[in-house]
């Protein structure tokens, strides 16, 4: 399970020169979830409407709490959610 310690913040990912990425809006497409769905979703799994939203919209601040949320209701793996990619 991942920690807080293996995500870097966006200010270290800078230092380091790598930009994070979500990619949750381009799997939503993808898989061809509409927003409803993976907010409901995420919300019976506990995650709050306003967090959800945030995520779809391409926030890169989320907790490993969220993104196992996400991951879950869209099948997939944490590491395809977010990637870490060198400027």
């Amino acid at each position: 399970m991942l920690s807080n310690r293996t995500i870097p913040t966006l200010t270290e990912a800078a230092v380091m020169g790598q930009t994070i990425v979500n990619n949750v809006p381009k799997l939503l497409n993808q898989l061809g979830m509409d927003s409803k769905t993976f907010q409901a979703n995420c919300m019976l799994q506990g995650m709050s409407e306003s967090t959800s939203r945030r995520i779809m919209n391409g926030e890169t601040q989320i907790t490993p709490k969220n993104l196992a949320i996400a991951a879950s209701v869209l099948g997939v793996s944490i590491g395809e959610i977010i990637e870490i990619v060198e400027q």
